[in-house]
């Protein structure tokens, strides 16, 4: 699934903190794509935690989406993650 959303996808860049990947219509799925140089595995996983977190509090039922992550900036907190999701939601109205 994670191959067919990276080369279906369309992408997004919100607010300069993180970059959207999606495919719509190809499942609820959200995916990351996250380097050692962005922390180390406890700030991996928060990241990674928040936004499926986000994903899940925003996702209209009815729209099946399928979405890829990257952080652009190492030092992010979860206000400017939640606002890049906002962003994301406002510019497509997937999710």
């Amino acid at each position: 699934m994670f191959k067919f959303v990276l080369k279906t996808s369309k992408k997004i860049n919100s607010n300069n903190a993180l970059l959207f990947k999606y495919s719509p219509g190809s499942g609820p799925f959200i995916g990351f794509m996250l380097s050692k140089n962005f922390g180390n595995a406890v700030k991996r996983n928060k990241f990674k935690n928040q936004c499926r977190f986000l994903y899940q509090k925003l996702l209209k039922k009815n729209k099946p989406l399928g979405l890829i992550v990257r952080p652009l900036e190492n030092n992010l907190n979860f206000k400017s993650v939640e606002c890049a999701f906002k962003d994301f939601k406002k510019q497509t109205g997937y999710i």
